[in-house]
């Protein structure tokens, strides 16, 4: 059976024992450091030197990253080696090829002292090679070996090939295979049938790095095949949803395995059974009667509770019939154009006072506001080594999760956790919306260092700044923003805050707080809701769509090319393929949604302070121009509107705040929500919400283990 590799697993592995054997050398005072050059932007260059990288951050070593223009000289670049060399504190440097046209890259190679040529490439180390004798070994040859000896699979006695011929891979690829005692054969654009000599091998390594060159015609049945090129495939679709991406020789809908291993067939025989036994005919639901996702037939939400936080309306009801209606929504009964347009007219920020407001339920007097302000930012600190020991020992990839591992472990600092006495989870609350933006900003600050290789800011908030303004603070290596940054960010704070009980996020605090648990553990499980994509990771969606949409539409002011791609879109022909134009429509609003207004009119002095009035008419001309091709291409039973998140990604974007913190942001915002919402519950509801799921499951006779029939 044919066995599947997993590289990725091999790699972990790998970088976890060499991790620790860093941290051993540490403790001895013996630190290591490596030096990457990349001379242009070749993306699959790119990719490689990110790689490296991320994997000298994890393990604990240095990271000097030289990223120099396409037009640098030899001169400029043999200097830049040369200044290395004398580093005593490199200890390796790796030159990033292919070099652009017109550098010499043997010249630059040769001039690495062989002690500091960790890629193995010098003359000196060639040669020690060739003798059996390496200092180092090459890199990508050296991961083919053991990926071989991590699966058991010696290469001694094997026939094995090698396509391509280059210094980086496929001759010291040669030379390893031949030192474990291997028959080798290397094919090259000179070999004649190519794809005939590759179907007899034992051991395929395909180093071509020619996109799509291993077909179905280079393999056979029980072959060890491993492609080390990596390419870039400009029809691929990323992960991002959009096209290009790495990619490697191997055709792999043709190359991929047919057969699989016995664990694996077993694994995919339990799925199948899975599937089988727990797939329920939708048409039970309609027999049943069930409202699926709590909703209505006509999208309305069904109504599991009552709430005086917050109110959303987007629909009238005339005659028995829902009509739509210009969009609505109320904090505590005061509609949130009022509240905007009152902390903006008298120049204030608005977070701290409609929080305030969403919390006791009604506008804050000056010194009470005042007050207020001086407990969140009295509140606005973590405990003693916690960044140290929560934050930056464990980064996190994604924010939302560093998020929610943050608010867990701050319940073990409480000594008054699973109290839920109103005082005490007030104070919880409160000390909760201060210290999330902390969470959000010091998360990414160690990711941006310890995962992406990069530089990392620890500023502390100052206590007399808004949230808003601190965020900014935090977030930037020199600490300055504009006033109008800052209160742009602080009305996207507000406009987020809170959406009425029913949202998922608040409805899963509900749910989490009326079984009595502690507030960490609810605010964690509003984080884990917010996360999905289908909630909070909107935002992110529309600002890739709209990187694709930038490059595909080459005329931003032509409306019938906009229309043609929005088009392209609904008809799953662009972008991620969902037939979603990302940002238009929301569950409740129909003709306007209130936030996206009040938003998008901010966001324009924004985007003229920061010169992107180009960019802001391409968004205004796309959100128009969608409407109309929504309404021409489907049915719809209410009207459609760009929503918040068509815009705030844009304006994040503006603010240089990274899209790993777009979510994390709408998350400091909504804590506040969550937090009346929790007292709120606590407050008037004793029962523990447990809506009922009707068992579609037939009776069933108990079989005897002898009797039972092998599900194949």
């Amino acid at each position: 059976m044919t066995q599947i590799i997993d590289g990725k697993k091999i790699s972990q592995e790998i970088k976890d024992e060499l991790r620790e054997q860093v941290a051993e050398q540490k403790k001895l005072g013996k630190e290591a450091a490596l030096a990457v050059i990349q001379v242009g932007t070749d993306p699959a260059s790119s990719v490689y030197v990110n790689n490296k990288k991320k994997a000298c951050a994890y393990i604990g070593i240095g990271s000097l990253s030289h990223e120099l223009p396409e037009e640098t000289t030899e001169e400029e670049l043999l200097a830049l080696v040369e200044k290395l060399n004398g580093d005593a504190s490199v200890n390796g440097i790796l030159v990033q090829l292919p070099l652009p046209e017109g550098l010499d890259s043997r010249a630059v190679l040769e001039a690495i002292r062989p002690e500091k040529d960790v890629d193995a490439f010098h003359p000196e180390n060639v040669g020690r090679l060739m003798l059996g004798l390496p200092r180092f070994l090459p890199c990508t040859p050296a991961g083919v070996m053991a990926l071989l000896r991590a699966y058991g699979i010696s290469p001694a006695g094997k026939h094995c090939v090698v396509i391509g011929r280059s210094n980086i891979v496929g001759k010291p690829m040669a030379l390893l295979l031949l030192a474990e005692d291997a028959t080798v054969t290397v094919c090259h654009t000179k070999t004649v049938d190519v794809a005939g000599i590759a179907r007899k091998a034992d051991i395929l390594v395909s180093a071509a790095g020619v996109l799509n060159s291993l077909t179905k015609d280079y393999v056979s049945e029980g072959q060890i095949v491993i492609d080390v090129s990596i390419n870039w495939d400009p029809e691929k679709i990323n992960s991002k949803g959009g096209k290009g991406a790495i990619a490697g020789d191997a055709k792999f809908d043709e190359v991929e395995p047919i057969e699989i291993s016995d664990d694996e067939a077993r694994r995919v025989r339990l799925y199948e059974n899975f599937y089988q036994v727990n797939a329920i005919d939708p048409a039970l639901y309609a027999q049943h009667d069930v409202k699926r996702g709590l909703r209505n037939a006509d999208g309305t939400g069904v109504i599991a509770g009552l709430t005086n936080i917050a109110n959303v309306h987007g629909y009238v009801v005339s005659d028995g019939e829902k009509v739509a209606d210009e969009g609505m929504l109320r904090y505590r009964g005061y509609d949130i154009h009022d509240l905007v347009d009152g902390f903006v007219a008298e120049q204030r920020f608005g977070y701290e006072e409609v929080a305030y407001l969403l919390i006791f339920g009604r506008l804050p007097q000056k010194q009470e506001l005042q007050e207020f302000q001086n407990l969140l930012g009295s509140y606005r600190t973590l405990p003693t080594n916690f960044v140290r020991d929560v934050i930056m020992k464990a980064p996190g990839k994604d924010m939302m999760n560093t998020l929610q591992r943050g608010v867990l472990t701050l319940y073990g600092y409480d000594d008054m956790a699973d109290d839920i006495s109103i005082p005490n989870v007030l104070r919880q609350c409160l000390q909760l919306t201060s210290t999330v933006p902390l969470l959000a900003v010091y998360g990414y600050q160690a990711y941006n260092h310890y995962v992406e290789g990069k530089s990392f800011y620890i500023h502390s908030p100052k206590q007399e700044l808004s949230t808003a303004e601190n965020i900014l603070r935090m977030l930037r290596p020199n600490k300055k923003y504009t006033p109008l940054e800052a209160r742009v960010l602080d009305i996207a704070l507000v406009l987020h805050m809170d959406h009425g009980g029913g949202n998922n996020s608040t409805f899963t605090n509900h749910v989490v707080t009326s079984s009595g648990t502690d507030t960490y553990s609810a605010m964690a499980a509003s984080l884990g809701s917010l996360k999905g994509p289908k909630h909070g990771g909107a935002n992110i969606k529309v600002v890739h769509m709209f990187d694709e949409m930038k490059q595909e539409v080459k005329d931003w002011k032509d409306e019938d090319e906009i229309k043609n791609y929005l088009l392209k879109l609904l008809n799953k022909e662009a972008f991620d393929h969902s037939g979603l134009i990302y940002g238009m429509g929301h569950a409740v609003y129909s003709i306007s949604d209130p936030r996206a207004r009040i938003f998008k009119g901010f966001l324009d002095k924004l985007a003229r302070e920061k010169g992107y009035d180009e960019e802001f008419e391409f968004y205004d001309r796309v959100e128009k121009l969608a409407v109309e091709t929504i309404q021409e291409k489907r049915r719809i039973y209410k009207g459609v509107s760009a929503n918040i998140d068509f815009y705030s990604g844009f304006m994040y974007r503006i603010l240089g705040l990274p899209d790993q913190l777009f979510t994390p942001m709408f998350a400091v915002a909504r804590m506040v929500g969550w937090s009346a919402h929790r007292l709120e519950e606590l407050m008037n509801c004793d029962k523990i919400i447990r809506p009922a799921y009707q068992s579609v499951a037939m009776d069933k006779e108990y079989v005897p283990m002898k009797d039972r029939i092998i599900v194949e």
